[in-house]
């Protein structure tokens, strides 16, 4: 498989289109795509870091220094560059071309798309029409109505936090329950690759405050940041400071802070995958309504929009974080559920799905409770369960610990190169015979994987001495029982089920 991505980073558009890129391009890569990038000449281009990631990388030609304000951060006509993107693809079969650019919509999508199999969009605008087999957007909390005039009906839409794009280190990072007591208090500033504005330099400002004179700080520049050397003057005034250029990945000094301060926008899931409360400011107007809708719900804590606030307001909200770091970090363990670090893989996996034969079945371990929480809280699964309300955020922490720490509890997960796909637990009641409860990730139904997971798990569950499994199924729930009775399950009649449930067994499980 050969994927086409079409993105810009420059001093104006900031680097963040281009890290989100990178990290669905890794993902691909890992699933054996090769990943072609194709980025104009701007100021501020990231074309050189594509290429040190291993990733080819053709540029487009630069543009005029007179471009009409009309073309807006295109810098061309959305004619002129679909015209240069097609040179640019010259022979090669792309089997996907994705494109994330807020200048680029349907005019040069109709103009590509003949040329390749299928495209795919990143957006977070929701402010112009697309012709598209695919469309993402993390935007919190991810509403289809957003696109609802604006994509094909045939068209996937991928929205919310679970599909943000970060980079994979992040994943590897988390440490759960997320930042602890133990650690030494630190502060993380990041505010993008560029930060014309210097609010970087407006945070060590604040940081002047008697206050917060002892806080050990961790600053983050980009490299097209054009305030270096003020920015060092602040830092070499500042006790236990450090500056730090740009860097592979960001995710080992999150994981090592306490607090952070930053902008709205990539860095927002990054902190919240690491559960790592923070201080946003949202820095375009396309930030504002994920930003706020965070806020309400605990995750961030929002210090306003670009030019709505002054130093003193960052002062007042980095004290009040660290006052309130404890409650504010349960609140973040929530975020982790949200950002789990693997919307790239998602995403890769939908683009380059994996062959059934290449499944694989785990057992549960305590990382895995957030991936749990949000499978357990799918619409779907709830409607169907015995107890429909949404569970409590700390009341799944407590059963899933107890769920680890009982002997008489299997729990398992199924993976496709490493992504979890689906879930299945066996509690042994007092019979010997194993209740089944089970799961597919939504994203991912339709496929048949339901099938191979129960396969799968009752396989690795007669190994472990338990001949029969039970499954109750809600009545109507045609999908599961179809999956259940396909796996060799039987209706008992008459049913032993609680009213309003069907009950299945299988016999037979136990290995010798």
């Amino acid at each position: 498989m050969k994927v086409a991505i079409r993105v810009d980073a420059s001093t104006l558009i900031g680097s963040g289109h281009v890290m989100r890129c990178l990290a669905l391009a890794h993902a691909l890569r890992d699933r054996g795509a090769e990943v072609l990038f194709i980025s104009r000449a701007h100021e501020g281009n990231l074309l050189e870091r594509v290429q040190v990631q291993g990733f080819v990388a053709r540029s487009l030609p630069a543009p005029p220094q007179d471009a009409p304000e009309s073309y807006g951060l295109l810098k061309v006509s959305q004619t002129t560059d679909a015209a240069e993107t097609l040179a640019s693809l010259a022979d090669d079969p792309i089997d996907w071309l994705i494109v994330d650019h807020y200048g680029l919509g349907q005019q040069w999508e109709d103009l590509l798309l003949p040329r390749v199999e299928q495209l795919g969009v990143l957006d977070d605008l929701a402010d112009r029409p697309h012709t598209c087999q695919l469309l993402l957007d993390p935007t919190y909390p991810g509403s289809a109505s957003r696109y609802a005039d604006l994509v094909p009906q045939s068209a996937t839409l991928l929205l919310g936090p679970r599909f943000a794009l970060i980079d994979r280190h992040f994943a590897q990072a988390r440490s759960w329950p997320g930042p602890g007591h133990e650690q030494e208090e630190s502060l993380f500033v990041f505010f993008g690759g560029s930060d014309l504005p210097n609010l970087t330099g407006q945070t060590l400002a604040a940081l002047d405050s008697p206050a917060l004179a002892d806080l050990r700080t961790e600053v983050v520049i980009g490299s097209t940041n054009p305030h270096l050397d003020e920015l060092r003057t602040q830092i070499d005034q500042r006790p236990d400071s450090h500056l730090h250029g740009p860097r592979e990945h960001l995710a080992d000094l999150m994981a090592a802070s306490t607090i952070a301060v930053g902008a709205g926008g990539v860095s927002v899931w990054e902190r919240l995958c690491l559960g790592l409360p923070s201080v946003v400011v949202s820095l375009a107007d396309n930030q504002v309504a994920s930003c706020r809708a965070l806020a309400e719900a605990g995750l961030l804590t929002y210090a306003g929009h670009l030019g709505e606030f002054t130093a003193a307001d960052l002062e007042h909200r980095i004290e009040q974080l660290r006052s309130n770091a404890s409650s504010l970090r349960q609140a973040a363990t929530r975020g982790m559920a949200e950002v789990d670090g693997l919307g790239a893989a998602r995403v890769a996996e939908l683009l380059c799905p994996t062959p059934t034969i290449e499944l694989e079945l785990r057992s549960v371990t305590l990382a895995d409770v957030g991936t749990a929480f949000m499978w357990a809280n799918d619409p779907e699964v709830r409607r169907q369960s015995i107890h429909t309300q949404v569970i409590d955020w700390h009341s799944h922490v407590e059963w899933f610990a107890s769920k680890l720490d009982d002997p008489k509890c299997f729990m398992f997960i199924l993976e496709a190169k490493g992504l979890p796909v689906g879930q299945a637990r066996f509690d042994v009641m007092a019979t010997g015979e194993g209740l089944l409860d089970y799961s597919v990730d939504p994203v991912f139904r339709g496929r048949g994987w339901a099938a191979i997971l129960l396969q799968k798990a009752i396989e690795d569950l007669g190994f472990r001495g338990i001949n029969s499994v039970l499954a109750d199924v809600r009545d109507g729930n045609i999908a599961s029982f179809k999956a259940l009775t396909g796996a060799g399950f039987v209706e008992e009649v008459p049913s032993q089920a609680p009213a309003g449930l069907r009950r299945l067994r299988r016999d037979g499980l136990k290995h010798n």
